[in-house]
């Protein structure tokens, strides 16, 4: 019974976190869907033709560095960022088409670095 309660527990901080992690991408991702122009605004603007400004695709990346922990005590919460990175890193790349960095849409790579646990020096008194 304990089993199951720690297993529930486990399963309860791993949705926390992976909550708290996506809440920043979510709330990013929002735009302002109101449209706030005038009729008469949209009867101007229709009257006039705009020059639609091409768009060109570049092989060249956009390189995003990302610091996780992969080892000590932090290391779950790594591997969950990682999963992260791959699926941002999917959508951006294959559902976008990669960023668009001026006229020029760029496909995005995430340069991932560990950070390296180390144990903090303790002092031995006698």
């Amino acid at each position: 019974m304990a089993n199951l309660k720690t297993n529930m527990l486990h399963k309860v901080i791993t949705l926390v976190l992976m909550m708290a992690l996506l809440a920043p991408v979510l709330t990013a991702c929002g735009g302002d869907d109101t449209d706030k122009t005038t009729p008469a605004e949209t009867a101007a603007s229709s009257a006039t033709p705009t020059s639609v400004p091409s768009i060109t695709v570049s092989d060249k990346p956009v390189k995003i560095g990302v610091i996780v922990d992969y080892s000590g005590p932090s290391a779950l919460v790594g591997f969950f960022v990682d999963g992260i990175v791959d699926f941002a890193k999917w959508y951006w790349n294959e559902k976008q088409g990669g960023i668009l960095v001026g006229n020029e849409r760029r496909p995005v790579e995430f340069v991932k670095v560990g950070m390296h646990f180390t144990q903090p020096a303790t002092k031995c008194s006698m």
